[in-house]
């Protein structure tokens, strides 16, 4: 098992980490978090640990845009950001939802969805802004198997990505590292990405032997 981490004390944002749950969410661990606005919260640890979850929810809430400002069928073609924003989400929905769509069997013919929560493309925009969202970033699923939600995504930028998939800093004592790890059933893809820096959607290739494969 990889060294635990004790997160009682520190700050990620707006929350400070009270103590650890007992009970997991899917087997990662969660931590009770007392928020700057007074309220407490459960969160999941990656999901601090990469930036996703900064508050309770008051700080998403404070960036929240209005139904006026962000309205797909009039103002939304007037700001160049939210356009671009919007057409993420079309595209999110293309590949989990249609079937014609040339990325599905990668994503909803995988199992993969979009939460309920980003049905309406409005809350899509709204977390997207206030999780720092800007031009040249791209969206990034934590858990490779894991469904679109805000506590499995993240901005990261173009170059990032491009790095991350192409392996270039893996060494082949790396690889077989990770192969190994991976094989004993102690190791969750996820982990082994933020263990050794890379994204879940490479670990799963490595795994897999679709890169890396001699």
């Amino acid at each position: 098992m990889g060294k635990f981490k004790d997160l009682t004390g520190l700050r990620f944002g707006r929350l400070t980490v009270v103590r650890m749950d007992k009970e997991r969410k899917n087997t990662h661990i969660v931590w009770e978090c007392k928020c700057d606005c007074g309220n407490t919260c459960h969160v999941l640890g990656y999901a601090m640990h990469y930036g996703n979850t900064k508050s309770c929810g008051c700080l998403e809430q404070e960036n929240r845009l209005t139904f006026s400002q962000f309205n797909t069928k009039h103002n939304y073609s007037n700001d160049p950001v939210l356009c671009h924003v919007y057409h993420v989400w079309k595209s999110i929905k293309g590949r989990c939802r249609r079937k014609t769509d040339k990325r599905y069997h990668r994503y909803g013919g995988r199992g993969i969805s979009i939460c309920s929560e980003w049905e309406d493309p409005v809350n899509f925009v709204n977390w997207a802004i206030a999780n720092g969202y800007r031009r040249g970033l791209t969206l990034d699923r934590i858990d490779n198997d894991g469904n679109y939600c805000p506590e499995n995504c993240r901005f990261i930028s173009i170059r990032e990505n491009n790095r991350n998939s192409s392996n270039t800093h893996l060494t082949m004592s790396d690889i077989a590292s990770i192969r190994a790890e991976y094989k004993t059933g102690n190791f969750k893809q996820v982990d082994i990405a933020c263990k050794y820096g890379i994204t879940q959607q490479t670990v799963s290739k490595i795994i897999n032997y679709r890169s890396w494969k001699n």
